[in-house]
């Protein structure tokens, strides 16, 4: 009985057509009637050929096995070189990025944009990688879930295409419920590329107070009162004017001066000190000593100083009963709140009639005997509630101090910053000047009169007092100091520690004295300096740049790891690449299904929804008049499962080998080589 079939392609079986039909002349075995085989231009068909016209039977079926074993599947090198390569090169990348970025921390930001592209460049260099070696691995999970599982052909497209096209998201809905691992290393692909997106925004450019670490060198102002002793007031281009101090002469001009003695503190001297305490900032440079710098120093010099200390109202020349709150309430007491004065019997120097300043002979005029302490007491506020007098809501405290005017070694430590200076001073050491002093010994009594003259001056400043009945009046004051920031401006009432805020006050009106290089004591000293500056610089956070390389290297390991899974699984590397498709999709129930579709197979889009609807396996064919078996893609009903590495298919090969080869001249009886 016959077992040929009439061939109709859709009432015959659906997956098998019949060598007769002519539409299936195509895929023919070579050994059918009525084929004429042609010469096929592979190096390997030729070399079976060739096998097939030797004599040597044993012979040739070595070299024929030889060959099978070459193109058989199995574990090449380049796929799993490639996948480590190029992952190991996107962690290089990483780590390149790192250190170009730490190697900017800190320095200037200059050329900015060049060192923007070269990040940029490290991020995609490093992205391109990762998603090389994510895209790798993702071929061998695509290949073994193609072994096992069914799918259609709208779902093996979207498989191959996911890597390279986002459509898969919208179209490929049967690869997210079937290939559920594949689908998130394919995700894992379009995500990867964020992280060369954020990882650039780790460097950025801020301005920052940059400090030199080498100390340099800087001309600062200073002072120097020893320059009063070693300069000539009367000569031309000596500061005229700007000495601390007016002089008389015996005898008078026109005739030549026999002696010359302190008169006054200048003008200039009163002007400056006027505005130092009248000021509520220290009176400083008008330029920074610094170049373009933030600087700060530290200068050492002997000026005037006032050494208050804490002393018993019996010892000086107040009565306590005259403070408040001991004393009585108006008119009957004085209420003193501040009060200022020297000893009343203290001569200070031998003032000069007037007839003397017109006088041709000296007489000691000028000639300084004593230099009096200034003696002061203020009632100080303590903020405790006062529980005893209704006249004054807080307890006030009388407290009495006695000021020495003495010669101090000064350190002044200046910080400039955006063109202001601030100052804190301190002193290192203080001594009396020698009395008494004639003008005749001219070097000695200049460097006093240097020192005077700012004595003089705030101790007009201090005299004088000012009274308070209760918190309800208002203050009445007899003294300048009043004016000044030792009395708060809403009570005015003294400032707590009053004696240390004094002396931080006069020393603030000393170094006044620093801001004018007009004056004879200004002087310029080349000091030390720390330099520092605010300046536009690179800043690297390195949490930013690995946090995101951290999580896309960590998942393109996973990825590989699958992948390399995916690969031993398979036994076998492939790729989704054209020759790939090509050679497994040798299947004649294949060609007869496009068939129905005329026009299908010149690629056109769009498909048939049937078409695409066809679930396909990858796995051992075994086909209608072949004895041996070839791995493809096929129907589910027709495709058996393959094993690892293709053994089956390499024994179905075998065995088609040892049934169909009987000599010299018979061919290969459907000879069929595996991918």
């Amino acid at each position: 009985m016959s077992h040929r079939r009439t061939h109709d392609p859709f009432t015959a079986s659906p997956y098998t057509p019949t060598p007769d039909d002519d539409q299936g002349r195509f895929f023919l075995s070579p050994t059918s009637p009525g084929h004429t085989p042609e010469p096929m231009p592979s190096p390997f068909i030729q070399s079976v050929s060739q096998l097939t016209d030797t004599s040597n039977t044993s012979r040739t079926c070595l070299k024929l096995t030889q060959a099978i074993k070459k193109w058989t599947p199995g574990f090449h090198w380049f796929v799993p070189t490639a996948m480590i390569t190029v992952f190991l090169c996107g962690c290089f990348g990483a780590v390149a990025h790192h250190l170009f970025y730490s190697h900017l921390h800190g320095r200037p930001a200059n050329d900015q944009y060049m060192m923007l592209h070269i990040g940029v460049a490290f991020g995609f260099f490093t992205k391109s990688s990762l998603v090389g070696a994510v895209g790798l691995a993702y071929r061998q999970r695509v290949w073994r879930t193609l072994r096992r599982k069914p799918v259609s052909l709208n779902g093996i497209d979207a498989l191959f295409q996911a890597v390279e096209s986002p459509i898969w998201m919208f179209t490929g809905s049967e690869m997210l419920v079937k290939a559920r691992v594949a689908s998130l290393m394919a995700l894992a692909a379009w995500l990867i590329p964020l992280a060369s997106v954020f990882a650039p925004g780790a460097l950025t450019a801020q301005l920052q107070e940059v400090n030199y670490p080498a100390p340099g060198e800087c001309v600062v102002a200073s002072l120097n009162f020893s320059k009063e002793m070693e300069t000539d007031w009367r000569a031309r281009g000596n500061h005229l004017g700007y000495h601390l101090a007016f002089w008389n002469t015996t005898p008078p001009p026109p005739q030549t001066a026999e002696v010359n003695w302190y008169d006054q503190p200048s003008f200039q001297a009163n002007r400056l000190t006027t505005l130092a305490y009248m000021g509520k900032r220290i009176v400083a440079e008008e330029k920074s000593p610094c170049r373009g710098f933030n600087c700060s120093y530290t200068t050492e010099f002997f000026a005037p100083w006032y050494n208050c200390t804490p002393t018993p109202f019996s010892l000086t020349p107040f009565d306590i009963s005259t403070f408040i709150p001991n004393s009585p309430s108006l008119p009957i007491g004085d209420n003193y709140l501040y009060r200022a004065m020297t000893h009343p019997n203290e001569t200070v120097y031998t003032r000069p009639y007037s007839a003397d300043y017109n006088s041709s002979t000296y007489t000691n005029q000028g000639t300084f005997l004593s230099l009096p302490p200034v003696y002061l007491a203020v009632s100080v506020n303590t903020t405790i509630p006062s529980t005893t007098s209704p006249r004054w809501r807080t307890v006030l405290t009388p407290t009495a101090y006695t000021c020495h005017h003495q010669k101090a070694l000064y350190r002044v430590t200046s910080s400039w910053s955006n063109s202001v200076v601030t100052r804190s001073s301190r002193i290192l050491s203080s001594s009396s000047l020698p009395l008494p002093v004639s003008p005749r010994d001219v070097v000695p009594y200049r460097e006093f009169v240097a020192y005077y003259s700012l004595y003089a001056i705030m101790r007009d400043l201090m005299l004088g007092d000012m009274t308070l009945d209760n918190d309800t009046m208002t203050p009445v004051t007899h003294t300048k100091i009043c004016t000044t920031r030792l009395f708060t401006p809403v009570t005015a009432l003294p400032v707590p520690e009053f004696a240390q805020r004094f002396q931080e006050f006069y020393q603030n009106i000393v170094l006044a004295f620093m801001s004018d290089p007009d004056f004879v004591v200004a002087t310029k000293a080349t000091v030390p300096c720390s330099l520092k500056r605010w300046e536009n610089r690179y800043c690297y956070k390195p949490r930013g740049l690995w946090l995101g390389y951290s999580i896309v290297i960590f998942i393109s390991a996973v990825a590989m790891a699958v992948g390399t899974w995916s690969l031993f699984e398979n036994g076998y590397c492939s790729d989704t690449t054209f020759s790939k498709v090509l050679v497994t999709t040798r299947n004649s129930t294949l060609d007869s299904i496009v068939l129905r579709y005329p026009g299908v197979s010149l690629g056109g889009e769009p498909m048939p929804k049937e078409l695409m609807d066809l679930r396909l396996r990858f796995g051992v064919i075994h086909e209608e008049g072949e004895e041996g078996s070839h791995a493809a893609f096929g129907v589910e009903e027709e495709v058996k499962k393959l094993q690892k590495g293709g053994e089956d298919v390499g024994l179905g090969i075998e065995l088609q080998r040892r049934k169909g080869w009987h000599g010299v001249g018979t061919g290969l009886d459907g000879y069929m080589v595996a991918p």
